[in-house]
């Protein structure tokens, strides 16, 4: 049997960057022992050698860390603070369309200008509802 090409340290490091990523998409940035899990990680990538011992520190705390539970819920792609009904801060444009499209930084933009409440905004991105004719969309930025 060959051994397999790819265990390399190149691919330990993506790994713990794919790891990074979930952390952060999943919300357990906003914990105290994922944070600490990030910092541990970045301190630990990129680097020649490491003791085994680490890597499997490493490993261990991350199983930990994903056994409990998300700061975060995915609904239908969205994401939403756990046991909130409150959407994640993210980086996206929201298009107003009535006949022409207006773009605004955020919610709170677009319900200053159109003069309508931010939670009527909100409920239209999310279920595709029109409000005084506008159709509301939320785009990535």
């Amino acid at each position: 049997m060959k051994p397999n090409v790819l265990l390399s340290k190149k691919l330990k490091d993506f790994t713990y960057w794919a790891t990074l990523v979930n952390i952060y998409y999943l919300g357990y940035h906003t914990l105290p022992e994922g944070l600490a899990l990030m910092r541990t990680i970045k301190l630990h990538m990129n680097k020649r050698k490491a003791p085994l011992e680490l890597d499997n520190n490493i490993d261990r705390k991350t199983t930990e860390l994903f056994n409990t539970p998300s700061p975060y819920v995915i609904k239908n792609g969205i994401r939403y603070i756990q046991n909130t009904d409150k959407l994640v801060p993210e980086r996206f444009q929201i298009s107003a369309d009535l006949g022409n499209e207006l773009r605004f930084n955020s919610i709170t933009e677009c319900s200053g200008t159109l003069g309508i409440e931010r939670a009527i905004i909100k409920n239209c991105v999310l279920s595709g509802a029109k409000h005084k004719g506008y159709k509301f969309v939320a785009n990535k930025a």
